[in-house]
């Protein structure tokens, strides 16, 4: 059986909990016994929803943690293999550890400024190979990686021709970014009023596909082998395993997020691309974020049916909307959580109700957000709620960059522009929280 991992390839065997190639922990489904990823939430063999077989009973969450970093970045870190990485806003890679308390690890001096204006995208390697897991960043004029093994190890990854450029963010508000595929990373390249979709294989020579629509607003977003992109009327998208480009028009007045919204709008998390890919055997959705008028809408599009259908539907105003750690969207609705899977939108009510503005995860079967009224975050576990301690005082609609999924408890992103903190938690450790009677 093979690893469900895309970057990995290896075999796996039932009843392994990680796989012995890639070492990523695994989900075997009670229905079909086909190896998932752990965070999947419907099985790829069967489409059984895996949660109800596979989250075992929630543990508490030990004391928080807090790192304070004396650095801005525009976007909050990226969770990789234990660690947070992250490129600030002059330039700098750093890595930390949720379990340090002392300033983060520099890893790598970019050459410009300009690279930590775009997210970074994690390269983890094609199927069949085992080679160094990397940071793709890019700016205008190059796309660069630095491995995460060694920070001694980059590679040049695409440079344009003479009198291109590459669309990347020159703002901080702006949306475009680098995709993230199966087998490598993909860009927009730009001259004049010519635009091409760049298909860049780690393992062997890019392409470039023409873009024949206005200038791309938003994007590419990438999952498996299925690449997305923006311009103002159209949301495009190409197949790579076929070399397939399809695109289909917005209905009515909907526009995508060229820019952060304001947020009476939407509370959009930092450096989050409003335009997200859901993929699985079955099924193949994207989900793009907008507004028609003055009020929030999604558009989804079931691009595995023919012909492609898209709806636009509304969501509520001031909603915080974040990413979880497989790239999906979470709109926290204060009353239910609401995640976007590649089968369709998903509801999970809290039971209490949060602040609709401020972050919500789910974790391991809990929903943790920040509760009506109150500062401090809580856990909605079935009829039970938990407060969690911390250093959250400042912790607000304006400071806060969203919750981070680790595999054995949650962290949370803040940031005054001056600098960041993570403040992090660990389930299973000694308790620390007052119980909450269900109000």
């Amino acid at each position: 059986m093979k690893c469900p991992n895309l970057s990995c390839g290896g075999t796996v065997v039932r009843g392994n909990q990680h796989c012995h190639s890639c070492a990523s922990p695994l989900v075997f489904c009670a229905v079909c016994s086909v190896a998932n990823r752990s965070e999947a939430h419907f099985c790829r063999g069967c489409s059984t929803e895996l949660s109800a077989q596979t989250f075992e009973e929630s543990k508490d969450y030990g004391p928080s943690r807090t790192v304070t970093i004396g650095l801005s970045s525009l976007a909050r870190p990226r969770s990789w293999r234990g660690w947070f990485w992250f490129v600030t806003s002059d330039g700098d890679v750093m890595r930390v550890s949720p379990y340090a308390r002392t300033e983060p690890q520099p890893w790598f001096k970019l050459p410009e400024k300009s690279f930590g204006l775009t997210p970074p995208a994690i390269y983890s390697g094609g199927p069949g190979q085992v080679p160094d897991p990397y940071l793709v960043i890019m700016n205008t004029h190059q796309v660069l990686a630095v491995s995460l093994l060694n920070s001694d190890r980059t590679r040049i990854v695409y440079s344009p021709a003479a009198g291109r450029t590459l669309l990347s963010n020159t703002k901080k508000d702006n949306h475009h970014a680098i995709a993230e595929w199966a087998r490598g990373v993909a860009f927009i390249e730009k001259q004049g009023d010519q635009q091409w979709l760049v298909i860049c294989p780690f393992d062997r020579e890019p392409w470039l596909e023409p873009i024949q629509d206005s200038s791309v607003v938003v994007g590419p977003v990438g999952r498996e082998n299925l690449i997305c992109f923006c311009t103002i009327d159209r949301l495009h998208w190409y197949d790579v395993a076929t070399r397939r480009p399809g695109s289909l028009r917005f209905s009515g007045e909907f526009k995508p997020f060229t820019e952060r919204p304001a947020a009476g709008v939407a509370n959009l998390a930092p450096g989050v691309t409003p335009l997200a890919v859901e993929v699985s055997t079955q099924e193949r959705r994207a989900y793009i974020l907008g507004q028609a008028g003055e009020r929030i809408y999604y558009a989804e599009a079931d691009l595995g049916a023919q012909p492609v259908r898209m709806t636009a539907v509304p969501l509520p105003p001031g909603s915080f909307i974040d990413l979880n750690e497989r790239g999906s969207f979470v709109v926290n609705a204060s009353n239910e959580v609401r995640e976007f899977t590649a089968l369709g939108e998903k509801r999970h009510v809290t039971g209490r109700k949060l602040r609709g503005s401020m972050p919500a995860v789910l974790s391991n079967g809990d929903i943790i957000g920040f509760g009506e009224g109150s500062s401090s975050p809580i856990v909605c576990r079935r009829e039970r709620f938990l407060t969690l301690g911390g250093d959250v005082q400042d912790c607000d609609e304006e400071s806060v960059m969203g919750w981070m999924f680790r595999e054995n408890g949650v962290a949370l992103a803040v940031t005054n522009r001056q600098k960041m903190k993570l403040i992090s938690w660990d389930r299973g450790g000694p308790v620390e929280m007052t119980e909450r009677e269900n109000a």
